[in-house]
């Protein structure tokens, strides 16, 4: 490119195109209610995905249906529930880890009592 070539400036190729006036807000700065529209609905399309996905919750009414509402009595009954589901868990670990390690620790305090005593001995000397 030298700098002679001209670019010929072409005129619109859609009638809508051609009729399209520029809008202004009350601040002069350029609107375009099409444009305002796509970008609500891609934002609707992602907040849908989030929410299938459960990243977010949707706020309408529509969407909380089938889903489980308590009272504040219900909502104790089954925060008690839980914790006593949780305390016999806890109960039950604790038994299964006691009775797992037990033959283990008393053999550790062996070990360091007899501390004089070949550890092989004193293997020999329980069975």
């Amino acid at each position: 490119m030298s700098g002679t070539e001209i670019c010929a400036q072409t005129g619109p190729d859609d009638e809508d195109e051609a009729k399209y006036i520029q809008q202004y807000d009350q601040k002069g700065h350029p609107k375009n209610p099409e444009v305002t529209r796509v970008i609500e609905a891609q934002i609707a399309a992602k907040n849908e995905v989030l929410a299938a996905v459960g990243v977010c919750e949707r706020k309408n009414i529509e969407a909380r249906q089938g889903k489980l509402t308590f009272t504040e009595e219900e909502w104790k009954t089954l925060q008690q529930y839980e914790n006593n589901v949780g305390e016999i868990g806890r109960i039950v670990t604790e038994c299964i880890r006691h009775a797992a390690s037990w033959w283990l620790t008393t053999l550790r305090k062996r070990i360091q009592v007899c501390v004089q005593v070949a550890f092989y001995t004193q293997i020999g000397n329980d069975y």
